[in-house]
């Protein structure tokens, strides 16, 4: 076929030559050069030599001589009948070659060619070069790149370096790079460099070398009961990382279900809720790569104890009795007893410190079954009580109690009394308390007599609760009796084991002794004095303290189950009178014989002096709150009290009472201050801040005035709003004292006066600005002249005329008739005077500038200036108050 297209070619070259015509055309470039997987169209044409209605009959022929159809990848397509085109698709590396049109033009076969040439992209696959590879650490690595084609290969290692075919560590061999010995610091990335057709790819190949994996921390055996969770972990080493998986004993399927928690990544088992089928023995398995590595461990499951009998047990006193407790579990437990309210814990054998005490246990262990025994001898009463079986194992332990019953003879209760009082009206409760197994029966006799219950004087009364059985028995006692219920009474309680006896005493009840009394104070109007309480022998003790005087009321004290002792003042009582004081003590009998205390008032006198119970330290700057005790009025009721107080400094240490000591007076006295003689509180205020007074209080009747004991308060320090806190100190600040206000403007001044003094000072101050300001800019509108300029042309006697005139007009004021008083006199006259102290400087002369005399800054110059803002700006006069009011403000500070 090839040597028949060559053949076809040739003679159609022939023809051309020695016709010179080409009728047959291939449009486009020749050659054509198409890239892989491009489409391509190639026209052939025929241009000339086709008589009408001759066909050419043209045909396209392949680079393997071969007609080309109109299917496949690449086929035909006729236009027309002198138009057939070629198309490539998707063109391949094997479609390049020579490509021929032939057609018949006036019967001659004629023919045109054309010669495409491919150009493919360089393409290295995952197969040709993987880009992850493995291998075992201690073997040869060898890396794969091996891409197809008329290709170049190169390579370079991890840091980017070229290795050439001479490396001492790498060899090179066709599609390969082959690292002897590989260890783990091989790892990294390779580049392989394919280089073909004009274009090169870099491929990146990752090289890992793995290790096997190896169990360092193998799962351990572990013991878990029933309904818990069991966890088993498992650590290997390995790389890349290994993956776990978990066996159960031969089972060679990997456990999976919901009742596990697995982790292929942590190596972590988890049996949420075992159960007895769990026990056996779990496989862990770390795989990395083709390798692997097992680790086993044992799991054994517990069954907590179960107590599944114990039985109560009852005996006779002086005999034995067994308690039994059965107990089922895995591994079987063990049993130990304890008896409730005690710490000893009973185990096998005779207990040491009681031989009557054995306790025992055998083991069933077709059954996981264990029975304990605990054996008492030689039963008492107190062997009586609950006995606690305990089953252990390696699961827990649990418990359960048994009661062991004693039946013996009644005993009587430590807590009775054995002797009771009574008298004549009274009926008193004789309690009897048994305690016995069966419980008791009790019965009542006096005098070999048995008392029923509806004897005379007597009732009874039983009851039992549990072992305890009370039976009371009272007895109405009156004055006919007497002889009949007081005496001995026997308790009989008794039992199907036996019984016992007690008696119990009813004696007649005494009043109390006669109680003493002591003298403790006297003064006119009171006596004070201490009353003994005696003790009772023979009945109840003493409830209260009686006292009878003059024709007064009975005085009752009340007297507490502790007392030996109470203080009892009589007061209100009349001066230099003689009272005979009878002091008794009563209980539920009656009175006791009388106590005399024979006692005299003084006489009437002056107040006794008064004591202060403020507190030295005062809760505000200005002010005092003090407060007093009522004093002793003498006999005379108190028609005044005096309050007089004086600041003073104070040295810096105390008294041995805690109290302020003075050192000297700042001040003299205030005027005293007169208080209703009822009064116990008087707040002094006008005070100074963290200050020292010491203060005088004394009361006054008809007798006279009492003695004045001296008391030193300080005050707080000045409020934070106002006036900066100084620092605390131990003396009072040396200051002039403040003039006082009169009593009367203190009795019926005092709430103005509790106003703080700063906010009273800066309102005055905002007061006077305002007022200043406001009678500024009215001279100013009115007149045409501000106070400052008017001060200027008094003071410095400058100025135009408009000026002076302006200043006329001021003194002799407006033209509603309001009388205008200067601000300044002249010069001469007002030197010194309280108009230049205000203003802050002192009036300059006609020849000597202000600024060789050190003046004051003018305080209202600021708010001067802020009200001339507001005056209209249309003025065409030479000089505004304002500039003038700079004016005198330079001067100033000048």
């Amino acid at each position: 076929m090839k040597a028949k297209l060559i053949l076809v070619v040739f003679i159609q070259s022939v023809y051309l030559c020695l016709t010179d015509a080409q009728n047959i055309i291939i449009e486009g470039d020749n050659p054509l050069v198409a890239n892989g997987g491009d489409r391509k169209v190639i026209a052939c044409k025929v241009v000339s030599g086709v008589a009408n209605g001759e066909n050419p009959d043209l045909k396209w022929y392949d680079n393997r001589g071969s007609i080309v159809t109109t299917s496949g990848r690449i086929f035909v397509l006729s236009q027309s009948a002198t138009d057939l085109k070629l198309l490539l698709n998707d063109v391949q590396e094997d479609d390049a070659g020579s490509y021929n049109c032939t057609g018949f033009i006036n019967g001659q076969l004629q023919s045109a060619h054309i010669v495409v040439k491919t150009k493919m992209p360089l393409i290295i696959t995952e197969e040709q070069a993987p880009r992850t590879q493995l291998f075992p650490e201690g073997g040869s690595a060898r890396i794969k790149c091996a891409p197809q084609g008329q290709v170049s290969v190169s390579w370079r290692d991890r840091n980017g370096t070229r290795i050439e075919s001479s490396h001492e560590r790498y060899v090179i061999s066709p599609g390969y790079l082959e690292i002897p010995n590989v260890n783990r610091t091989d790892d990294g990335v390779y580049q392989c460099v394919v280089i073909g057709g004009g274009d090169f790819e870099v491929v990146k190949i990752t090289v890992t070398v793995t290790v096997p994996p190896q169990i360092v921390k193998p799962p351990t055996a572990q013991s878990v009961s029933v309904g818990e969770a069991a966890r088993f972990e498992c650590v290997a080493t390995a790389k890349p990382s290994p993956k776990y998986y978990w066996y159960f004993n031969s089972i060679t399927i990997e456990l999976t279900g919901e009742r596990y928690n697995l982790s292929r990544d942590a190596g972590v088992l988890i049996i949420k809720k075992v159960i007895k089928d769990d026990a056996g023995t779990y496989k862990c398995v770390a795989r990395s790569t083709d390798k692997s590595d097992e680790k086993d461990a044992a799991l054994t499951v517990l069954v907590p104890p179960q107590i599944n009998k114990l039985d109560n047990a009852t005996g006779d006193e002086g005999t034995s009795a067994t308690i039994k407790c059965t107990a089922y579990g895995e591994p079987i437990p063990k049993i130990t007893w304890m008896k409730e309210g005690t710490s000893v814990e009973i185990t096998d054998g005779t207990q040491i410190d009681n031989s009557d005490i054995v306790a025992s246990q055998v083991a069933r262990p077709d059954r996981m079954e264990v029975e304990g025994s605990l054996q008492i001898s030689n039963l008492k009463s107190s062997d009586a009580g609950f006995y606690i079986c305990k089953a252990t194992n390696e699961a827990k332990s649990v418990e359960k109690s048994a009661y062991l019953s004693v039946q013996y003879k009644p005993n009587f209760s430590k807590v009775m009394k054995d002797v009771m009082y009574s008298w004549g009206g009274q009926s008193t409760n004789i309690k009897c308390i048994a305690t016995g197994v069966p419980s008791a029966d009790i019965s009542w006799a006096k005098g070999g007599q048995t008392i029923n219950a509806g004897d005379q004087y007597y009732s009874l009364k039983s009851v039992t609760i549990g072992e305890d059985t009370e039976s009371t028995l009272t007895v109405s006692v009156d004055f006919s009796n007497e002889a009949i219920v007081f005496g001995v009474y026997t308790c009989k309680a008794g039992n199907a084991i036996g019984e016992s006896t007690k008696n119990f005493t009813l004696q007649r009840a005494d009043p109390p002794p006669s109680p003493s009394a002591r003298l403790k104070e006297t003064t006119p109007i009171s006596i004070t004095f201490d009353v003994n309480i005696p003790k009772t022998f023979n009945g109840p003790p003493v409830q209260e303290i009686e006292v009878r005087y003059s024709n007064a009321q009975p005085r009752k004290e009340r007297v507490g189950t502790m007392d030996s002792k109470i203080e009892i003042v009589l007061d209100n009582l009349t001066p230099g009178t003689a009272y005979n004081i009878k002091v008794y003590a009563k209980n539920e009998v009656g009175l006791s014989p009388e106590y005399s205390l024979p006692t005299q008032t003084l006489q009437a006198r002056k107040p006794y002096p008064i004591v202060v119970r403020s507190k030295p330290y005062g809760d505000y700057p200005l002010k005092f709150n003090l407060q007093w005790n009522t004093p002793n009025n003498g006999g005379f009721p108190i028609s005044s009290v005096y309050v007089k107080y004086a600041q003073v400094e104070v040295f810096p240490n105390k008294s041995a009472s805690n109290e302020f000591q003075r050192k000297e007076y700042i001040s003299g006295w205030n005027p005293p201050i007169t208080v209703d003689g009822a009064a116990t509180a008087y707040e002094i205020t006008s005070l100074k801040p963290s200050s020292y007074y010491e203060v005088e209080v004394t009361a006054v009747n008809n007798k006279g005035t009492s003695d004045a004991r001296a008391f030193i308060f300080v005050t707080s320090k000045e409020d934070k709003r106002f006036q900066r806190p100084e620092e605390p100190t131990t003396e009072a600040p040396v200051e002039e004292i403040t003039s006082k206000p009169s009593k009367k403007s203190q009795d019926t001044n005092s709430s103005a006066q509790q106003v703080p003094l700063g906010i009273v000072i800066a309102i005055i101050i905002i007061v006077v600005i305002i007022l200043f300001i406001v009678i500024d800019v009215t001279c100013y509108y009115k007149r045409k002249c501000g106070v400052f300029m008017c001060i200027k042309e008094k003071v410095g006697r400058t100025g135009s005329m408009e000026t002076r005139s302006k200043e006329k007009i001021i003194e002799e004021g407006d033209a509603d008739g309001e009388k205008k008083v200067p601000l300044l006199a002249d010069n001469k006259d007002t030197e010194g005077s309280d108009a230049d102290q205000e203003i802050g400087e002192t009036a300059p002369s006609d020849e000597k500038e202000p600024e060789d005399k050190e003046e004051k800054p003018i305080t209202p110059v600021k708010e001067v200036e802020e009200a001339e803002e507001a005056k209209p700006e249309d003025q065409d006069k030479p000089a505004s108050p304002k500039e003038e009011t700079k004016e005198v403000t330079d001067g100033g500070k000048e």
